[in-house]
């Protein structure tokens, strides 16, 4: 709990922000409630976090429900704001790098909320199976060329059921991915390298044939049953090129082309190294066309020694293999940003049974986790040592917190020194 509203959301909500003063009054006061609280992000929980403007938890709910609440719109208007603001530091032709995916976000057995969807079957020692209810969305992370992490707005992902009901457009997860991908692309300089990267369940046609419209590289992992022309597995041709396999020695943090788009969890010394074996080639697919394919083998360490297969597309045929296996290697990330979302922004903590207020919860979160990177780039400037830059660099959603959960304690403690410095004054006078 804070006195009074933090003066960095205050001004990046006046900059970025641009839903009226009453709306924007109200998602500050959220942002600041999402990244105070200790415990799940209720309604209740975000009504009491500010001492000078407690509420009760139905105006909150009340507010997320209303009809005119565009939280999708004022979320877009944001990120089109914060990445002009964000590109002007870095080159018209840096390497603008696009990652998305889908997440779940489980709902119990509560069968009274919109949209579920069937998650898995959960195993119980005594009542056997139960079926989990669930919401899909498909997310994605732009990471810009100075390493700023940009949330791109939720799709979320309509069974047919719901569309029947609310007479909305049905749309396959590719689909979304390929509106995602059209989406970024208008907030991406055209003359900067623009690629996407999604895993293997999205190695789709329309997929490709979309990047291949956007001017966009696509790299994804490929299917264990995809063949190549004249209809052969790949994934038995790439065991045949293991022999002759060439090695590649990445560093963490020493990257080549993915150095400033990283972040590391540990902020040891340490620097870890990874090992690669590879082999690329071009190949010809049915529907695809020529692709360049890179074999991929991870190699772990430890007492047991095993290695991760994978086989890489590419539609950018003249991109080296060091490149696609670096930029792979950054798809991990948008999960550890699904983590972060989840665990650190309370993504998962609504509990009403109102679809369309989930929604705008979410997008809420997301321009929580916006402020943050903005937050971030604002404390860069106003740091000189660089060892103290290094570390805000490197650090995730949990280090920026405690970050501003700082700054909100010297805040307060200045705003109280205020205070009982007028009362004393007037009490002597």
């Amino acid at each position: 709990m804070i006195f009074t509203n933090s003066q960095k959301v205050n001004q990046f909500s006046e900059k970025h922000i641009k839903a009226g003063i009453h709306k924007t009054r109200i998602l500050t006061e959220l942002i600041t409630g999402i990244l105070l609280c200790h415990g799940k992000r209720t309604f209740e929980a975000l009504s009491k976090v500010l001492l000078d403007n407690q509420k009760n938890k139905t105006s909150v709910r009340s507010f997320f429900e209303t009809e005119n609440f565009r939280s999708r719109d004022i979320l877009k208007d944001a990120i089109r704001s914060v990445i002009i603001e964000t590109a002007r530091l870095c080159e018209p032709s840096g390497l603008y790098v696009f990652l998305f995916d889908g997440t779940c976000i489980q709902r119990g057995g509560d069968t009274l909320v919109k949209n579920a969807i069937k998650y898995r079957a959960k195993k119980q020692r005594k009542k056997g199976k139960r079926s989990t209810k669930a919401h899909s969305f498909t997310m994605g992370l732009l990471l810009l060329p100075n390493g700023t992490r940009i949330p791109i707005p939720r799709y979320s992902y309509y069974s047919r059921k719901y569309c029947r009901e609310t007479k909305t457009c049905y749309y396959t997860q590719h689909e979304i991915a390929c509106m995602m991908i059209e989406y970024v692309r208008s907030l991406v300089p055209e003359t900067a390298e623009f690629y996407v990267i999604a895993d293997g369940f999205y190695d789709s046609k329309i997929i490709f044939d979309t990047c291949k419209r956007k001017n966009a590289i696509y790299v994804t992992c490929a299917d264990s049953g995809r063949v190549y022309e004249p209809k052969k597995k790949l994934y038995e041709r790439g065991l045949e090129k293991k022999e002759d396999a060439k090695t590649l020695i990445i560093k963490k943090g020493e990257e080549k082309y993915t150095r400033e788009h990283n972040r590391y969890a540990s902020q040891s010394g340490k620097k870890k190294t990874d090992v690669y074996k590879y082999e690329s080639e071009k190949l010809k697919f049915p529907k695809l066309g020529e692709l360049q394919i890179v074999y991929s083998w991870k190699m772990s360490k430890g007492k047991k020694k095993s290695e991760s297969y994978k086989i890489l597309l590419c539609n950018g045929k003249e991109v080296s293999a060091r490149k696609i296996i670096e930029l792979y290697a950054l798809r991990w990330q948008i999960e550890i940003y699904f983590r972060e979302l989840k665990s650190e922004l309370g993504l998962c903590d609504y509990a009403g049974k109102s679809f369309i207020a989930q929604e705008r919860f979410i997008d809420v979160c997301l321009l929580t986790y916006l402020f943050l990177e903005w937050n971030r780039k604002e404390h860069l400037k106003i740091v000189y040592s660089q060892k103290e830059k290094a570390k805000i660099k490197k650090s995730r959603s949990k280090g920026l917190i405690i970050l501003f959960k700082k700054e909100c304690i010297e805040e307060t403690k200045y705003k109280l020194s205020e205070i009982f410095l007028q009362y004393n004054i007037q009490r002597v006078a």
